[in-house]
């Protein structure tokens, strides 16, 4: 009977602290924290790092090679013997300067020889002239000479740009490249006396896809890079646009000019190409910290007392481990970017110092990469 009265007792005290637990946990406001004290876990570890503003852009990439703004393939314009080479190989040179000069003897007698028929035909006509203001010449003789005259400059106009044609001249400002021709040697319209390149500027032509056809026109900003100077990006923009689609590549041509300041960059160069489409102020958060959940992208943002706050968001273009968010986020908010995996919504959280925390516990929490 004893023994009896010993068990019922028991479980009165059982049932007073079962019931005493019970109203604990029922407590208003304890929540996640609640629990995590009950459970003797501290709140989860986190990184956190601001929404920040920035410049993002919508850029298509492609590759193209950079060429001289201007360039021709010197050729001198009659046959003859070379007296004169007066450039160096890779010299700039200016425009109109004399690159080459042909055996000219020939055609400088038959100059000087048109001028001194000039000299005679027009002093025929001064005198024409005044006899007929005397009247002691016919209208007709007056005009024979002054037919002659005009006959002469003809032909002293003509050797002298025969003359002339036995000089090659630089047709613009730019650099020489390399050339065989020598004094001595016979040379003719087909022979290649050297190149000039105007480097100025390079042009490079590009194909872009045609779904982007409606946003590609002159004036957009372009950049590039090359490997002759792997850490220098040229600033360029949109010169022309090929106003026809290839029905193979599905694709249309695009050119690009790019200063060259002191000539730095040769033609010839292979380039890659970024053609801006649309340049806005957006916002930035890591990209380590978006969660996929339920085809949705999660992050979670610490409110003033260090809670996790989820957010759906919604996801723009991405660069270089950052998204940009379109909506869910506001400017200088605090978004969890390590230990995500972690926290609950509304639960606090423990900010840890890069510096000084071990990262094993943060490395743990890591969130997985988010669909692109």
């Amino acid at each position: 009977m004893a023994s009896l009265f010993k068990q019922i007792a028991l479980l009165a005290v059982l049932a007073a602290v079962a019931a005493g637990a019970a109203m604990h946990l029922g407590a208003p406001g304890d929540g996640e924290a609640g629990a995590q004290a009950r459970r003797g876990r501290p709140p989860a570890m986190v990184e956190a790092a601001p929404v920040r503003q920035a410049r993002v852009e919508r850029a298509v990439a492609a590759v193209g090679t950079g060429r001289p703004v201007r360039s021709v393939e010197l050729r001198v314009r009659d046959d003859g013997r070379v007296e004169q080479v007066l450039f160096s190989d890779g010299e700039t040179v200016e425009e109109g300067r004399p690159l080459v000069r042909l055996d000219d003897a020939t055609e400088r007698a038959e100059l000087n020889e048109a001028e001194a028929a000039v000299e005679e035909a027009r002093a025929a006509y001064e005198r024409a002239e005044a006899l007929r203001a005397q009247g002691r010449v016919t209208g007709s003789v007056y005009e024979v000479a002054r037919a002659e005259l005009a006959r002469m400059e003809a032909r002293r106009s003509a050797a002298a740009a025969r003359l002339e044609r036995r000089t090659l001249d630089a047709p613009f400002t730019g650099v020489m490249g390399f050339s065989d021709i020598e004094p001595g040697a016979f040379a003719t319209p087909a022979t290649p006396v050297a190149t000039l390149d105007d480097l100025s500027a390079l042009d490079a032509d590009f194909s872009v896809p045609e779904r982007f056809f409606a946003d590609v026109r002159v004036g957009r900003k372009v950049r590039a890079t090359t490997r002759a100077l792997p850490d220098v990006v040229l600033q360029g923009e949109v010169v022309a646009v090929d106003r026809r689609v290839n029905e193979n590549t599905r694709a249309f041509r695009v050119r690009a000019r790019f200063e060259n300041p002191e000539q730095r960059l040769p033609g010839g160069l292979f380039m890659r190409v970024e053609l801006v489409l649309e340049a806005r102020d957006g916002l930035l958060v890591p990209e380590e910290a978006l969660v996929p959940q339920g085809g949705a992208l999660i992050l979670y943002v610490l409110d003033e007392d260090d809670r996790a706050r989820r957010r759906v968001v919604t996801v723009g273009s991405r660069r270089a481990g950052e998204a940009e968010i379109l909506d869910g986020v506001a400017l200088d908010e605090r978004v969890i970017v390590r230990g995500v995996q972690k926290v609950r919504d509304g639960a606090p959280v423990r900010l840890a110092d890069p510096q000084t925390d071990a990262g094993s516990e943060l490395e743990a929490g890591r969130a997985p990469p988010s669909p692109a």
